[in-house]
């Protein structure tokens, strides 16, 4: 079973990590057919690590994790912690299939995005 983790970098302000919740909440709704599971996780300020999100993943039957860093640009979240952390966390699992997808603002269709926000009103 496939199953979607969205990694964020995690806020002392919980409306900013509400909003991940509600992206997970939405993308749940949306990708059910293909990802049953969608869980999402914060490096940093927020209880569900990395590590806890990929065992709440294999506990729900996740066979195949696709990893999403849900960053803007490719720091070392990106590019060193979120690699390491996915590793470490799943390496306890033999058969599980990790694979951590480039991040959002490396997406061709980010232009898009943003144009659509500055010629329309809805975000």
């Amino acid at each position: 079973m496939q199953a979607l983790l969205i990694i964020s970098h995690g806020s002392r302000r919980a409306v900013s990590n509400n909003e991940l919740l509600s992206l997970e909440k939405n993308l749940r709704l949306e990708l059910a057919d293909s990802y049953p599971i969608v869980e999402s996780a914060f490096l940093e300020f927020f209880p569900q690590s990395i590590a806890k999100a990929i065992n709440k993943c294999v506990e729900e039957g996740a066979t195949t994790i696709k990893v999403l860093p849900y960053f803007l640009a490719a720091g070392v979240h990106v590019t060193d912690d979120i690699p390491s952390e996915v590793k470490l966390a799943s390496e306890h699992y033999q058969s599980l299939n990790v694979d951590i997808l480039p991040h959002i603002g490396s997406s061709e269709k980010i232009t898009s995005v943003i144009s659509s926000m500055l010629t329309t009103t809805e975000i």
